[in-house]
């Protein structure tokens, strides 16, 4: 619907115009203005897609009219149509802005010269809302801190934006005619390598990490994007490419690398020094306490056989020798817990076996256990057995504490250079949330000791079904750390 203003003093003049628009089908609303103050309030309130004014008004002439209307509706067709209009006029009239000009004895022309003018101005207006996109963008690709490149389908590049050219080292100089893949320009081969653009132009981008290189042969680590733009008949008319600078991303990451690398290392340094003091610790209270008190049982076992006709000094050395006794199955759990002695002398798979039945004792969770006959021991250095065992140690706490399950099954075994510890149990299953929850710190301690020695862990659960924790240890090049004195 055409929002029509028309400037007319005659009402029979205004309504022949109206007529004629009518019967050449114009959908239209039409706003009649016959003096010079309505005209321009009009002008300044109503939406006007299109203006129609006679040349000779009382007191307001054409050029008047046409100067009000090109300051206030610039985007808005202007047709005068007037009766007294010389060819003169009308010439001088298109100059000066005016878009047509209609005799009011040809009203005939009027609905052809509406629907060009106003066809024309909306093209004019989608060329100004088009330009103005291109500046946009133009700006913005100009701007950006990223490096931008446009090939055409010959490869060769037709635009690199400002940072583009710092990057590689370009000046203002017109960028090269060879192609990309010409011998001499490999700064510009690296913009677009052949394999990138065959995989943009059959998936219609290519997206990955890749390598720049400046004109002084500097290496710039990037990440990429390759379009190709196809026409309509899906020929390729031009490829593009945007490029982000992740130097400083990738020293970052080694950084961040290099930190967790000397964090672990920490880690397991200190992992090293408490289990040695361990181990001296183990070792002090047995020669000490296990000597001092088997010498006391011994002597209270002497007194026993003087007392014998004292009964009640008997009765006291016999509560004397249960508490001996006690004091004396107490220590040896403390040194198995501190450092299972079985676990020198009978090696880890032994030692396993050993606690799972300890632990089966403890908390009547019953535990299944198949070892492999081959014990790893010997293949692998004192620290990295300890570590595994302390790795199924965890295992067998977590199960304990949060499984409710009351059936446990432990697989160990040696498959090829890998050592293989399986742990499944019947219980309530943990979630992939709780599994990968940074507040699990044992879970957490678990997978860190796996990653020191070079390994991976699966933690995975079902509602109802259990849990099942799969460890996986290279055994070549584990001799472990040097144990420390």
């Amino acid at each position: 619907m055409l929002n029509i203003l028309l400037l007319e003093d005659d009402p029979e003049d205004a309504e022949l115009i109206r007529c004629s628009l009518l019967d050449s089908e114009v959908h239209m609303q039409m706003s009649v203005a016959s003096t010079k103050e309505q005209y321009l309030s009009a002008l300044g309130r109503k939406q006007v897609d299109l203006i129609l004014s006679d040349f000779s008004l009382p007191g307001f002439d054409g050029w008047e009219a046409l100067r009000s209307a090109r300051q206030r509706r610039p985007e808005a067709p202007f047709i005068f149509v007037s009766g007294t209009m010389g060819e003169e006029t009308a010439i001088r009239a298109l100059k000066r802005g005016a878009t047509d000009y209609i005799l009011k004895d040809r009203l005939a022309r009027l609905a052809p010269s509406v629907r060009r003018a106003v066809d024309e101005a909306r093209r004019q207006r989608e060329l100004k809302r088009i330009r103005g996109e291109r500046r946009r963008l133009h700006r913005i690709i100009e701007t950006t801190p990223d490096f931008v490149a446009i090939m055409d389908s010959d490869c060769r590049i037709v635009y690199l934006n400002p940072q583009g050219r710092r990057m590689l080292g370009i000046g203002q100089e017109a960028l090269p005619a060879p192609t990309a893949g010409d011998p001499g320009y490999e700064w510009a081969s690296r913009i677009m390598e052949a394999e990138k653009l065959r995989v943009a132009a059959l998936k219609g981008a290519w997206i990955g990490e890749s390598t720049l290189i400046s004109r002084s042969g500097r290496e710039i680590p990037v990440s990429q994007v390759v379009i190709a733009h196809k026409d309509q008949a899906g020929e390729i008319e031009y490829f593009s490419t945007l490029c982000r600078n992740v130097e400083s991303l990738k020293q970052s990451q080694i950084a961040l690398e290099n930190s967790q690398k000397q964090l672990r290392e920490l880690a397991g340094h200190l992992q090293d020094i408490r289990e040695e003091e361990r181990a001296r610790v183990s070792r002090d209270i047995h020669d000490e306490f296990g000597q001092s008190l088997t010498a006391i049982r011994m002597g209270l076992s002497w007194l026993q056989k003087r007392l014998a006709d004292a009964p009640a000094s008997l009765a006291k050395l016999q509560q004397m020798e249960q508490l001996v006794d006690q004091t004396i199955q107490a220590v040896r759990r403390i040194v198995s817990q501190l450092r299972p002695a079985i676990l020198d002398d009978l090696g880890l798979f032994a030692a396993i076996a050993w606690q799972a039945r300890e632990f089966q004792k403890q908390t009547g969770i019953a535990c299944e256990v198949e070892i492999d006959p081959m014990d790893p021991t010997d293949l692998v250095g004192q620290n990295m057995t300890i570590a595994l065992f302390r790795i199924f140690q965890e295992t067998m706490t977590n199960a304990a504490r949060h499984a409710q399950a009351t059936c446990l099954r432990v697989h160990c075994s040696v498959v090829g250079d890998r050592l293989v510890l399986r742990v499944e149990d019947d219980g309530i299953g943990i979630s992939r949330q709780e599994a990968s929850d940074p507040r699990s710190f044992g879970l957490v301690g678990l997978k860190e000791r796996v990653v020191l020695l070079g390994g991976h862990v699966s933690i995975r659960g079902k509602p109802g079904k259990g849990t099942k924790v799969a460890v996986t240890i290279p055994l070549s090049g584990n001799k472990g750390r040097p144990c420390e004195s």
